[in-house]
Formats: C-alpha cells, structure tokens, sequence
C-alpha cells in the first residue's frame, strides 16, 4: 500500500528527488517508481574546517614518518569482501619500493593486525574528533578507497578538500567524483595490477601534490555548502514555476 502512495506521489510530477550522484539517479529512475530522473545535487562539507594544511609539519605534530610516502586507510574489517581494503593492501604489496607507511583509520582487531604484520603501517584507532580526523586527511599523500559498492562517499570529498587524492575503483558515485589522472586515479574493480601502477604513478614525479591541488579546487567547486545551498534555491524556484504553471 505504501508503495502505491509513493508510485502515486512521484508520478503526479509535484514531488521531485534529489540524489547525491548520477549513478543513485539513474538506479532510481530505473526503478520505475519516477516520472523522471531524481535531481542530482552533491552533499557538501565543512570547506573550512576541512581546510588544507602543511603535511610535514602535522606529520611532525602527529608522531607520523617524514621520510615515507603515506597512504591513507580506513580500517572497516579487512575481511569484508565490499570494503576492499583487502585488495588496496594487494596493491600497496606489489609497490614496497615506493617506500609507503599506511596510516590505518579505525579500531584493528586481532586478524587485521595479523594481516598487516607485513606492513611499515600506524594504527591511529577510531577518531571521532573532526578537527583531528582532518589532520589525518590531510597529512597523507594518497586516500585510497577500493570500496565495491558505495554512492558519494563523505570520508572521500573530506580528503579531497584536505588536498589529498583518491586512489581507488570505479565503483557507483566515485566515478562522478575522481577525474582520471587530475584529482586521482581509479580503476576496474579488484585489478590489482591496475591499483599498483595507479600508485607508482601517484608519486611518479610528485604526482600525488598536483592531485591534491586538483582535489582542493573540484571541493570548492562542487562540494562547499554554498554550491549545495545554490542548487537547492534553483530547484525549489523551478518546481514553484513549475506548480505555478500547472494551476
């Protein structure tokens, strides 16, 4: 009966949906429940707060190496098939000779830290304070984040507004957000040889620092509260004309 109700609703052209990607708007309309496709506006964040910082000097602050290339993880469970963290630490195998130290976000339980026993990593556990959560951002060289199923991902825009790239797959929404080989690189999902040469070229003549300076820039384009507030008017005032036109 409910579905009836939102059938009815969607198709009387007076309810617009609003979606964060392309993709969610396209599994939407396909559903057949709308008139038309979902409207996409991006989420937004705190630009300010997720505000670009020296990576050296907070490196320093936060007791992280100077002398390695870091790379951003968020732990989730490494056994989880979706997360893909699991093929991200394949892919940083095959790349030792980029001299990395992985920078675990999350709580590590006893088989993730028998599974990065092999790893020069550091393990910062679950950080619920923004402002420190930021410096973690920020502070890396790369974020990757090899999730199989996942829309806009907010840890992803955060980073890209600290000036740290993406590195990943080509998974949902991410696609929408990482321009190849601008603001990061993605690859098809579980090509682990792909992933690694995405890394090699990340710090290939210092690639990861025009990156970040990309992610910066596409995060104040597209995804300040601004940009959101902006495109929330311009369809309230289409669908008021809209309405008005109609009656």
């Amino acid at each position: 009966f409910s579905r009836k109700i939102k059938n009815f609703l969607h198709k009387s052209g007076r309810l617009c949906a609003i979606t964060p990607s392309k993709w969610m708007s396209e599994l939407a309309y396909s559903s057949g429940m709308f008139k038309s496709k979902p409207r996409v506006i991006p989420n937004a964040i705190d630009i300010k707060k997720y505000n670009p910082v020296n990576k050296k000097e907070i490196r320093y602050k936060l007791n992280l190496p100077l002398n390695k290339n870091l790379i951003l993880l968020s732990a989730g469970n490494f056994l989880d098939e979706r997360k893909g963290s699991k093929y991200a630490l394949e892919g940083i195998k095959k790349v030792k000779h980029v001299n990395p130290h992985l920078v675990i976000l999350g709580v590590l339980d006893e088989m993730g830290k028998k599974i990065l026993s092999e790893f020069d990593y550091t393990s910062v556990g679950y950080v619920s304070d923004k402002d420190l959560l930021s410096l973690y951002y920020g502070c890396a060289d790369i974020f990757m984040h090899c999730s199989l199923a996942d829309n806009q991902p907010l840890s992803i825009i955060e980073s890209m507004a600290m000036s740290t790239p993406i590195i990943g797959f080509k998974t949902g929404g991410i696609v929408e957000m990482i321009d190849q080989n601008k603001n990061g690189f993605l690859v098809l999902q579980k090509d682990i040889n792909a992933l690694a040469d995405a890394i090699e070229l990340a710090f290939e003549n210092n690639n990861h620092i025009s990156w970040g300076i990309s992610s910066r820039e596409k995060a104040l384009r597209e995804y300040s509260p601004e940009i959101f507030l902006k495109n929330h008017l311009e369809l309230y005032e289409e669908m008021i004309e809209k309405n008005l036109l109609q009656n």
